[in-house]
């Protein structure tokens, strides 16, 4: 009986859990797409920012203008309002002509220090790789020469008048020499 309850907790715990997870799952998935909704926000704000500046300003210079005109200089509503609207239009035009020269301007200077700086860094990436294929060819030729080194010392043949045993010894040598070039020469080719 013991036994049959254990049983029986065990997959209640199993989705438990199971439940446990997917409300975690689904609290991680809505507080990340109110994190994404705010930062799509903010950067609409940002890039909102300098429209509705140039706008708000260029109203109050057409609202001054056109308090100016109709109450310091007492023109007609009509004249007014049309000359403050000339002076609004003017001044929204030529401010964002300004703006977007800037913009511009600040854009180019940006994308000119991005190109340099990825040109800095595929030249860092280049000399990286020749330096690298340097050091390989190096120790290629430190192992080479070490290798020929040993090698006719490992391939001396026994005196002719040496006993069966250390043929085959020789044999096993000769083997182990083959073996080890291979291991070798995967380690090489692995880097």
């Amino acid at each position: 009986m013991a036994k049959d309850d254990g049983k029986a907790k065990t997959p209640k715990n199993e989705d438990e859990k199971k439940k446990d997870f997917e409300k975690k799952y689904k609290e991680r998935v809505q507080r990340r797409k109110k994190r994404e909704q705010k930062e799509m926000k903010r950067i609409h704000s940002i890039i909102e920012f300098p429209f509705k500046f140039l706008f708000k300003a260029c109203l109050v210079v057409g609202l001054v203008f056109f308090i100016f005109k109709y109450f310091g200089q007492s023109q007609d509503l009509g004249a007014s309002l049309l000359n403050a609207f000339v002076i609004f239009s003017a001044s929204y035009i030529g401010f964002g002509a300004i703006m977007m020269l800037v913009l511009f301007l600040v854009s180019a200077a940006k994308k000119e220090k991005l190109r340099e700086s990825i040109k800095l860094e595929r030249e860092q990436k280049r000399q990286d790789d020749l330096r690298r294929a340097e050091e390989e060819a190096r120790l290629d030729s430190q192992l080479n020469s070490g290798y020929r080194e040993e090698r006719p010392i490992r391939e001396q043949i026994p005196p002719p008048a040496a006993a069966v045993g250390t043929t085959q010894q020789f044999a096993q040598s000769a083997e182990n020499d083959f073996i080890t070039q291979n291991i070798m020469d995967e380690e090489l080719n692995t880097d």
